[in-house]
This record gives C-alpha cells, structure tokens and sequence, in this order.
C-alpha cells in the first residue's frame, strides 16, 4: 500500500532497550536485526539473505567485543558456518591490525612503539606495501 504521495508507509518495532528489531514497508518487505544486549549479531534484508557479525573471537584480548567477522548465511551460533565474507584481526593491545576478505586479500597494518601507524600492506592482484618513516 502506498500513500497518496506515492511514498510507502514505514513501521518499525524497538527491543525493550531502544535498539530496532525490525523495519517494515507497506510493500510487504521488511528488514529484521538481531540484537544480543547492546550488540548487534545479524540482519536479515527484505529477500531473506542473512548477515552476522561475530565478535570476541580472541580469547586473548578477553570481552573486549571486537568485530572479529562478518559472514553471509549460517547459523546464528556456529562462527564456522556460512559464507566468510571478511575476518578482521586485532594485536594484543586492541588495535585494529588488519582484514582478509573470504577470497584472501586483505589489508594488513603494523604500528610503532608508540602506537602510531607505520606500515600498511594490501594482499590482492597488485600487492603493495606503504612504510611511514620518522613517524
């Protein structure tokens, strides 16, 4: 059903904590997120394909709930199921060290003693290494 602007009605449900649960259009087509406490876990888009994100994948870095990876189908609770769409990697301190799409090209950062940014190494056809000197 659409208005009589031409627009479609928009309706959306919140979780007892204010996040949006689902997204739903007078067309008929919705959009459902998943939520577990504040995170987000998964969204399924109006043609029923599924995304979920997995976090705290390294037992190292504790609950620090860190992104860890995005995959494409599965099950909600099996990070090993499903199609790997990108892994992304922290160091020990939290910080961000890198990605690997599904296929294996990814980007890789390293950093200084003092955190800053030194290298950046991109893995794909054309690899290539950018080196930050007297950072």
């Amino acid at each position: 059903m659409q208005t009589g602007s031409g627009l479609l009605e928009q309706r959306v449900v919140y979780n007892p904590l204010g996040n949006p649960t689902r997204v739903s259009w007078s067309d008929g087509s919705a959009l459902t997120r998943y939520w577990e406490g504040l995170w987000l876990r998964g969204i399924r888009d109006a043609r029923e394909r599924i995304v979920w994100f997995d976090d705290n994948l390294q037992q190292d870095l504790g609950r620090a709930a860190l992104l860890n990876r995005i995959r494409i189908g599965g099950e909600r609770d099996d990070p090993n199921s499903g199609f790997l769409f990108a892994e992304l990697v922290y160091d020990r301190l939290g910080r961000f060290q890198g990605v690997k799409s599904g296929n294996n090209v990814g980007v890789r950062y390293t950093y200084g003693v003092r955190g800053q940014l030194r290298s950046l190494r991109y893995d794909g056809d054309q690899a290539a290494d950018m080196i930050w000197q007297g950072v």
